[in-house]
């Protein structure tokens, strides 16, 4: 009798329990106009001051008593507060955007609680505010903003995250996994920035949803159609011009289209010397560059709660050079020509089927191509003779790697058990990998009286590879204070002649010290089966993957990380700070043979395996986020030195872009509802270069000479800094309510010449620089 008596009281204690904490509410946060989705939104209880964050259908998940006040807030937008009714646990919240003058640059609300997740999500609001080196703001260049983050080669869209390499970092569009992400002239990445609803980027630690790279992981996501009514967008600027529409595809208002394309008119100014020289009617050099992209996406929302997205992209890039140079006797006659491919197709499906249990499924095909080909005619005349001889040699190569990728996953939301909540996410992924390299050259050589001619292809393919990954995550939340999270990502990876297990677990601790203080420690173990092969031939930076097999081991890594956030109340809104330190085993390094076309087909011949690289620093960030008047300074100290037993005679050299110090200052002023003043600034102590301090001679009769090279990185260029501004002016026309923008940006306003190289003149070494001050001018107006 007196076991059932406690066995009573106990479950009357819990129930008890339950009902003070309040029952889960779901709410699912909306754009009012569009409908959209808004993940990552923010919404606190004011009554108990717990919190939630919105997954990716825009669903937020909180405890709640009736009358207690929800209150929701997403950059951009105004603050909504809803009132709990006491039968009502589902509930949809439009979001009205906000006017001009109340925008948010960095507005995240209650930064130390979102940022001590590991998430770092960049608010659109961010991005449009950077000043562009095209005239365009793009997402890549707005991540190395961040402490922690460099973009490498100047101009370049590229991602070093905390001394890693660029291949180290997973990049998903919609889903799909993406391999370059730049345009050929790297200027721009591939995202078009005005079709983006969402941009999550991970360094410390990420969930085991996401595997396979040991830096960072950046989650970009398109943007619905609108479902209500037509809308659209154009602008026009020298470098990227572009044109975005969406609407409903049909009048049930649950099915709607998306369209995006981008070109650039920068051939234009190009085409006409190049058009001479093709005729033989001028002399000289030319180049040339012309880029298209296109972006589409169908979405519809069924009435169970259930949506299902089609995205598709495509990607083209040329890049010229032409030469054409005639003298008394001899023609002759080049052209280098390199061009990218990229495709991706990402089917993505999300259904509700309880309001503590979602489904999400989703299947990705995407393949990168790049080719190479060299044109070369030299023509001879002998008058005397009366002799006309053409020596012809084409060069080409034809890379590419696809990935096919499919993923089950669930998750589940416990709601209040026991006093605390527990929430998981689980899954099942399956990827298939595969590269290619080709190489093709045809030579013929033709005379008055004769022609003979040859040809020569070879091809490499490598093995296709599978990775089938089951993963789970947990996180647990214990009281108001203290959050775990921690999880697995199991990867059996296959390709022939090679099988093994790649585990990657993971745990975060999380401590709210106080309403607005948040401490985090977290582990992170990766592993990484790509590597990318990359050389320089003339002015084309050239990037190639290729897959580990019986010669060439998957990549590891370790990485440890505390962190401090706090959001303050005062002048500067947001801090944080961070401590890392990060091992990087079974690395690879690719140094080519200088200008040989078919080298890449016997690229392990010049792979170096089986380093490390140790890395570790500290970043601190600090924001103003209201107000007029928008400020971040962000600083980083880092330290990455690389070992290779077969480089530097074994010993440590700085890794290839280890900057030791990086600031970035971005200020923002909204002047008045219409016009926005934003500048930037940004430093970086110089990155290690390979030095020659000698000149050996050589043969005197060819006259040749060598290189002396003390050792990897062994100099540093000098330091790297520029200032970027921009002004921005946003109308509303008072006839058609129509908006309408004007932009005016300037990269390197104080005409900085950055060293890019460093070439050797006779005896002397010079600093090249190729960017100057750049203007640029964009155009814009609504549909």
């Amino acid at each position: 009798m007196a076991y059932k008596y406690n066995v009573i009281v106990l479950f009357l204690l819990l129930t008890m329990m339950s009902t003070l904490s309040g029952q889960e509410r779901q709410i699912r946060v909306i754009g009012e106009s569009s409908t959209e989705s808004l993940a990552q939104a923010y919404g606190q209880n004011r009554q108990s001051r717990k919190y939630a964050i919105a997954d990716e259908d825009g669903y937020l998940r909180i405890a709640a008593s009736a009358g207690d006040t929800i209150r929701i807030s997403y950059v951009g937008f105004r603050d909504t507060n809803l009132v709990i009714k006491k039968d009502v646990l589902r509930y949809v919240v439009p979001m009205r955007p906000g006017i001009l003058d109340e925008v948010v640059v960095f507005g995240e609300e209650n930064f130390n609680q979102k940022a001590a997740l590991g998430l770092q999500n960049v608010p659109l609001e961010f991005l449009k505010a950077l000043p562009g080196l095209t005239g365009e703001t793009d997402v890549l260049k707005s991540i190395t903003f961040l402490p922690g983050v460099t973009g490498g080669r100047e101009g370049y869209s590229h991602l070093f995250v905390r001394g890693g390499k660029q291949d180290q970092n997973l990049m998903l569009f919609d889903g799909a996994t993406l391999f370059n992400v730049n345009h050929a002239a790297g200027f721009i990445s591939l995202f078009n920035t005005s079709l983006i609803s969402q941009v999550d980027f991970y360094k410390s630690y990420w969930p085991s949803f996401y595997g396979g790279r040991l830096s960072s992981v950046l989650d970009v996501r398109t943007k619905n159609g609108n479902k209500e009514h037509f809308d659209g967008t154009v602008d026009i600027g020298i470098v990227t011009s572009k044109v975005n529409v969406s609407g409903p595809l049909f009048d049930n208002g649950k099915t709607s289209y998306s369209l995006g394309a981008r070109t650039t008119l920068l051939d234009l100014f190009f085409l006409p010397k190049r058009i001479r020289i093709n005729n033989r009617k001028t002399e000289g050099s030319v180049p040339g560059y012309t880029f298209y992209d296109l972006n589409a996406k169908i979405d519809h929302r069924f009435k169970d709660d259930a949506s299902l997205s089609l995205s598709l992209y495509h990607g083209s890039d040329i890049m010229l050079g032409r030469n054409y140079e005639k003298s008394f006797n001899l023609d002759d006659d080049s052209a280098n020509r390199y061009g990218l491919r990229n495709w991706t197709a990402a089917l993505n499906y999300s259904r509700l089927l309880s309001t503590r249990h979602s489904l999400q499924g989703h299947v990705s095909y995407s393949r990168h191509r790049n080719y190479l080909e060299s044109d070369n005619k030299l023509t001879h005349y002998d008058f005397k003779e009366q002799y006309i001889s053409t020596d012809h040699d084409i060069q080409r190569t034809d890379n590419a790697i696809t990935s096919l990728k499919a993923r089950i996953n669930g998750k589940y939301y416990s709601g209040l058990d026991l006093g605390m909540s527990w929430n998981i996410n689980y899954g099942l992924e399956a990827e298939q990998l595969a590269y290619r390299f080709g190489y093709q050259q045809n030579t013929s050589f033709i005379t008055n009286t004769s022609e003979t001619s040859q040809s020569f292809t070879d091809n490499l393919k490598g093995p296709e590879s599978w990775l089938i990954s089951p993963y789970l995550d947990a996180e647990i939340e214990l009281g108001n204070s203290f959050r775990i999270k921690g999880g697995s990502r199991i990867t059996r990876f296959f390709t022939k002649g090679r099988q093994e297990w790649l585990p990657e677990p993971k745990a975060m601790l999380i401590w709210e010290t106080g309403p607005h203080t948040t401490i985090n420690a977290a582990y992170n173990r990766q592993h990484q089966p790509i590597h990318m092969v990359a050389y320089n031939v003339e002015a084309f930076f050239i990037e190639n993957f290729v897959l580990a097999d019986p010669d060439i081991l998957p990549s590891s890594s370790h990485q440890y990380s505390l962190g401090y956030f706090q959001s303050l109340q005062r002048w500067i809104d947001n801090l944080s700070l961070e401590l890392y330190y990060k091992k990087q085993d079974d690395v690879v390094k690719y140094i080519p043979p200088y200008k040989d076309f078919q080298t890449i087909l016997d690229f392990k011949s010049s792979l170096f395996q089986g380093g490390y690289t140790e890395s570790y620093g500290a970043e601190i960030m600090i924001q103003k986020t209201s107000g007029d008047f928008h400020g971040s300074v962000a600083y980083t100290w880092a330290n990455a030195e690389s070992v290779f037993p077969a480089l530097n005679q074994g010993n440590p050299f700085p890794a290839d872009f280890d900057y030791r110090n990086q600031f970035n200052t971005l200020l923002v002023y909204q002047i008045n509802p219409e016009y926005r003043l934003s500048a930037q600034w940004v430093f970086l102590t110089g990155r290690p270069i390979t030095w020659s301090n000698e000149e050996i001679p050589g043969d005197p009769v060819t006259g040749t000479s060598y290189e002396a090279f003390p050792g990897i990185n062994n100099e540093r260029l000098p330091a790297y800094h520029r200032l970027d501004i921009g002004l921005r002016r946003d109308r509303v026309s008072k006839k058609t309510g129509k908006k309408y923008w004007f932009s005016l940006n300037v990269y390197n306003a104080y005409y900085r010449k950055n060293p890019y190289s460093l070439e050797r003149r006779g005896n002397k070494w010079k600093l090249r620089s190729i960017f100057p001050i750049i203007p640029s001018i964009n155009l814009g107006f609504e549909l």
